[in-house]
């Protein structure tokens, strides 16, 4: 098997993998002046992105496409894509944040997660709140939703021994 990493954190990606494979470094369109203070900078940075990383996917041909975040909004508009798994994360923008700014700002990723989360072949959830989140609140079917848990259950095998004086 073979991954072509596309991100945008020189070094970071292939030191947490010993899969083989291409990596490609794009550098992050972040806004300038007063369009960084813009409540949706962030979702027009993405689609700029997503608009270089569809470039790559267009040229590498892969099976498939899985996507950290939301950052193949062009890949999800073409209609020879290959499959995209998408892995939203927290998904904030749907949880009251105890502040009306972050709320606001928050607020305004939501049709670019929905939209993700809806074209998308597979979405992965952390479990729990944020499958019914991504059920009830963004419309996934519950079979297109994949739980992989960041926890690890604690085991008599994985919980290290005591030292003595403990």
């Amino acid at each position: 098997m073979e991954v072509v990493y596309i991100h945008s954190f020189r070094g970071k990606a292939r030191e947490t993998s010993d899969l083989p494979g291409e990596e490609h470094v794009l550098d992050y369109p972040f806004s300038r002046g007063l369009r960084r203070w813009s409540p949706w900078h962030y979702p027009n940075e993405l689609k700029v992105y997503s608009e270089r990383v569809d470039e790559i996917v267009r040229q590498v041909r892969p099976d498939v496409v899985y996507s950290d975040g939301p950052l193949v909004h062009r890949t999800l508009l073409r209609p020879d894509r290959p499959p995209v798994v998408f892995h939203p994360h927290g998904l904030d923008m749907y949880q009251d944040q105890m502040s009306f700014v972050k709320n606001l700002r928050n607020r305004t990723l939501c049709p670019l997660f929905e939209y993700h989360a809806r074209q998308a072949n597979r979405v992965i959830s952390q479990g729990g709140c944020l499958t019914e989140i991504l059920t009830d609140k963004v419309g996934v079917s519950a079979e297109r939703v994949a739980v992989l848990s960041n926890a690890v259950p604690a085991t008599a095998e994985c919980v290290p021994k005591r030292r003595r004086g403990e």
